[in-house]
């Protein structure tokens, strides 16, 4: 005779205790993608089979893009309530002849993961300074 004892813990774990006489088969049905830790106790003739398995969490996928949608990085399976992280190389920007740029995070800005998501970098623009253009200013009289 197989007696089964089921209780959900705040935490998320699920604690099986099954109690099995002797010499009786054991059948336990094992849920798609649930690990089991066991320990085995006997006591007065019975035999105590205590299985502890996890809840499977649910999971997400994360992309990371650069300022012009370039994918820089895909996190899959990521855990629900996880802050992602970007493992990478810091994202750059190529400078144009007026213009630098420097990476100063991501938008949007990182929260836990509660559903698929994307951020993509964002960039301060710094003007250049550059010394070897000159200007040549003529004063000119109302005369000409």
């Amino acid at each position: 005779m197989i007696k089964q004892y089921r209780r959900q813990e705040r935490t998320g774990w699920i604690k099986n205790i099954i109690k099995v006489k002797l010499r009786q088969p054991l059948v336990i049905k094992k849920e798609k993608n649930m690990k089991f830790k066991t320990s085995i106790i006997l006591i007065c003739g019975l035999l105590i089979l205590v299985l502890t398995s996890c809840v499977q969490r649910t999971t997400y996928t994360i992309t990371w893009k650069n300022y012009d949608g370039t994918v820089l990085e895909i996190d899959s399976k990521v855990l629900d309530g996880i802050f992602p992280t970007f493992d990478d190389v810091t994202p750059s920007r190529p400078s144009t002849e007026t213009e630098t740029y420097e990476f100063v995070g991501w938008d949007p800005a990182i929260t836990a993961v509660t559903s698929n998501q994307t951020y993509t970098a964002k960039f301060n623009v710094i003007p250049l300074i550059n010394p070897e253009i000159t200007f040549t200013i003529i004063w000119k009289n109302a005369d000409g």
